[in-house]
């Protein structure tokens, strides 16, 4: 099944922030996650990145939520500073 993923997050390209993943059904958010940790060019890695926020079709997601094929995810970034 194909996901697509759209990233925010003010530390990387415009062009690094949009994503298509084929992933086996059965799916959940968690193996989008190790996914986009295993992006070559991303800055994320597999145990900092289940921390971040997704979303999935408008709706929060937490990492056990299973995916479908056509869903369009959110990743979000925590924000830091002051």
């Amino acid at each position: 099944m194909k996901v697509s993923l759209k990233i925010y997050d003010v530390s990387i390209s415009e062009h690094l922030k949009f994503h298509t993943f084929e992933l086996p059904d059965g799916s959940t958010v968690e193996t989008l996650a190790y996914k986009c940790a295993d992006v070559k060019d991303l800055p994320y890695d597999r145990e900092g990145i289940v921390g971040f926020t997704f979303m999935v079709n408008n709706s929060l997601a937490p990492l056990s939520t299973v995916l479908n094929d056509g869903d369009q995810a959110l990743l979000l970034r925590p924000m830091e500073g002051g």
